[in-house]
């Protein structure tokens, strides 16, 4: 067979060329932890009461609540302790004139309103109850008794007076009859005032008289309005002549309290006083019936002031302590900001103590963060990213390398808890025999073994052994008669999903029954009670070349997570020791694991285009997570520590030097990095670290990027593993991209440079 030399010498150039600009041209390179896995939850209903108080002074409910749907603040005041309510809001020309002008009876506590035809000193009350009967709105806090019958087609008719166009007031132009009762039945006490509201002065000032029917006890009163500033209402009692200020000066949504309404029962209305909640003016309401409580959501709102009012109980009937609360029957509140909230009553306890029980929740969806670092990403040195997976999948990972002895026959019997995503290991202090009668009481003073921060060989089931009995491998021992490693404790597994106050953990009960001739793992775990049983059989040749193959206990499946290519490094989750302030805690750490044939090398207070490796060690954290520090809350990226490499070295003594650049932290998982081949079996040194350049993303889809710290211009070659020329263009820190959509799937180089500078980084296109 002929050989084409020249094509030969080419190929060869070619292949030397490439080699020579990985050895001497740092490459930078990222991977992603992922951003983090959330969902979100129905705010939990939170129980909450009021009370309206037991009977006091002749009144059945004598105290009104002012309620905070957002923070559950809540005011109690008397609610007898007033007869009239002055509106202190001012009018709002042209939507809303009658808000400044309202007055309210308190018909809820025993007071009525008649509309007199006589004079105010010839102030008859004979036939008294024939006189019209006006009552307070049950839709709108702006109309009350003393404003119902007005005449609708005046606009400048308020009820109890009209406006004056060259005054600017609103004279007063009826007098009425103000009843008062106090108690119920034959033990009933009533008083009578009459009342002239006499002027709203340019609606800042409020003017009225009262007195007994025979001109006795008589009272003008003014009621400034600047005094009660952003209140709806000044109260009036009638009886010892006081003005008060009754509202909270905080926010409130609602009011638990007594008010007058007009119901229909067996085909007849009538006007009675009602238990229930008044809505602030700024408050809209929804009522959803028929629907779950906790999956219901809100309906049309509305913004009448009795949108919650009182049908959500309905009275049992004589001698019964308490009300019936209707079912499946949700409220919702939104204010003026558009913050919904949802409430649903409990119980309420009637009259002999007037406690209201009720749930609330803000409806916004509660978002929960279930993990911050999702993904493991299995790196190779050479080549970058070898595969990303799913990092909390799994709970217990069983080692598939087979003993090797005489020197490391551990290794096989290795059982790693998945430390960083939340599973704890306790070791039971009963005899394995009795897993049965799984007894858990006072399990957190059990001993709590951790995977080994050194080697992958010794996993949490290994920790606490007999180090002088060889047989003893921790969770069993070897037996010479059987060959098998036999149960000889039982644990307790603890599985920590999401964080906070909304962290669930789930427990599992586990013995290990034996591994079989070094080739098949066989184990139980079932629910503490000893419900959802599960025996698994593990065979190592079906994981032939792998370390571990990896069981979830809460989906009872066995997974093949490690990539079939080579990897030398595990960017992960991991649990660690460490001391801070004299205090040695065991924690969750990001980092960097190092396969079992990957050596590592750290050095630092060396400048990073300077240093070499030192002595190499085998410690499975020997990259770790020391290259970062945190910086604090609210700070996007954490501190990547100076002067500070590391060198790998696999088997075929390839060495690579790593020097971390960024760590983005928990909002994206990012972690940038610069590597740089040092050794290719060719002795090849590095000549320069030059000054880096971001890509991202890579592997790449659509989009490169280029992230540019700097004003200059560069030069971006996009070439094929031939050294063909695909693409070429400027870029500088305002044009900072390039297009790869089209592109067939593969690796590629990409040829950064200006007159000073140059950087060769491996592009994958998927």
């Amino acid at each position: 067979m002929r050989i084409d030399m020249k094509k030969l010498l080419q190929i060869i150039v070619l292949v030397l060329l490439q080699n020579i600009l990985f050895a001497q041209s740092p490459i930078k390179d990222s991977v992603s932890l992922g951003t983090p896995i959330t969902q979100q939850n129905a705010r939990p209903l939170l129980l909450d009461s009021i009370s309206l108080g037991a009977p006091e002074n002749g009144f059945s409910y004598p105290n009104d609540v002012f309620y905070n749907m957002q923070n559950g603040s809540k005011t109690t005041v008397v609610g007898y302790n007033w007869h009239l309510a002055f509106a202190i809001r001012k009018a709002m020309p042209p939507a809303n004139f009658l808000q400044s002008a309202t007055i309210l009876a308190n018909e809820g506590r025993g007071v009525s309103v008649y509309q007199s035809n006589a004079t105010w000193q010839n102030f008859d009350t004979s036939a008294y109850l024939t006189w019209l009967n006006p009552h307070n709105s049950d839709s709108s806090w702006d109309l009350g008794a003393l404003n119902a019958n007005r005449n609708l087609s005046n606009p400048l008719d308020f009820g109890w007076g009209t406006y004056n166009m060259t005054t600017h007031n609103i004279s007063g132009n009826k007098i009425y009859l103000v009843r008062i009762n106090i108690g119920s039945g034959q033990t009933a006490v009533q008083h009578f005032k009459k009342l002239w509201v006499q002027e709203l002065i340019k609606d800042s000032v409020w003017t009225f008289t009262y007195a007994n029917i025979d001109n006795s006890d008589s009272n003008t009163v003014n009621i400034n309005k600047s005094n009660y500033s952003n209140k709806l209402f000044a109260y009036h009692n009638l009886l010892n002549d006081t003005t008060y200020n009754r509202e909270p000066n905080g926010k409130w949504d609602m009011v638990f309290t007594r008010y007058g309404a007009f119901a229909t029962q067996f085909n007849q209305t009538i006007f009675s006083s009602n238990t229930g909640v008044l809505s602030h003016p700024s408050i809209l309401t929804s009522m959803v019936a028929g629907v779950s409580v906790l999956t219901s959501t809100p309906g049309l709102y509305t913004n009448k002031i009795t949108g919650i009012g009182t049908d959500w109980k309905k009275n049992p009937g004589p001698g019964q302590p308490t009300f019936l609360i209707i079912d499946s029957l949700s409220y919702f509140t939104k204010d003026a900001s558009n913050l919904e909230h949802k409430l649903v009553f409990a119980g309420f306890t009637g009259a002999s103590t007037g406690v209201i029980r009720f749930r609330r929740a803000n409806t916004t969806p509660l978002i929960v963060t279930l993990e911050t670092y999702p993904n493991d990403v299995f790196y190779n040195m050479e080549k970058g990213t070898v595969s990303t997976v799913r990092g909390s999948n799994w709970h217990l990972a069983f080692a598939i390398r087979n003993a090797a002895p005489p020197v490391n026959v551990m290794r096989s019997a290795t059982i790693l808890a998945n430390e960083g995503r939340g599973v704890s290991v306790f070791i039971s202090p009963n005899d394995v025999s009795d897993f049965a009668n799984f007894d858990t009481s006072g399990f957190r003073a059990w001993a709590n073994p951790h995977n080994s921060e050194n080697t992958w060989d010794l996993g949490a089931f290994n920790a606490v052994r007999d180090t002088t009995n060889p047989f003893d491998f921790g969770w069993g021992e070897y037996s010479q008669v059987s060959h098998d490693l036999i149960a000889t404790k039982m644990f307790l597994v603890r599985i920590n999903q999401g964080s906070g106050p909304n962290m669930s953990s789930t427990f599992k009960k586990i013995k290990i029954d034996r591994l079989a001739f070094d080739t098949s793992w066989i184990f139980t775990y079932a629910n503490v009670d000893g419900s959802n049983s599960r025996t698994v059989t593990i065979n190592k040749p079906q994981y032939a070349g792998k370390l571990f193959a990896y069981h979830n206990l809460l989906n009872d499946s066995t997974l093949d997570r490690e990539p079939t290519n080579k990897w030398d490094v595990l960017f992960t989750r991991y649990g660690a020791f460490y001391t801070q302030f004299g205090q040695t805690i065991f924690s969750t750490n990001t980092g960097v694991l190092s396969h079992p044939n990957t050596q590592t090398s750290r050095v630092a207070g060396v400048a990073t285009d300077k240093a070499e490796p030192g002595v190499y060690t085998n410690n499975l954290t020997g990259i770790g997570t020391d290259w970062k520090e945190n910086p604090g809350p609210g700070q996007p990226n954490f501190r990547v520590y100076d002067s500070l490499s590391y060198f790998t070295k696999t088997v075929s003594n390839r060495e690579d030097k790593l020097v971390f650049e960024t760590f983005r932290g928990a909002s994206t998982g990012v972690i940038i990095f610069n590597k740089t081949n040092i050794k290719l079996g060719t002795g090849l040194k590095t000549l320069s670290t030059l000054n880096p350049i971001t890509v991202y993303p890579n592997p790449a889809k659509e989009q490169v990027n280029f992230e540019i710290i700097d004003n200059a211009v560069y030069t971006v070659s996009l070439l094929d593993l031939n050294g063909k020329t695909l693409q070429e263009k400027s870029v500088d820190i305002n044009n900072a991209s390039l297009t790869v959509a089209g592109l067939p799937t593969g690796i590629y180089l990409l040829r950064i440079a200006n007159e000073t500078q140059l950087q060769v980084i491996r592009l994958v296109v998927e």
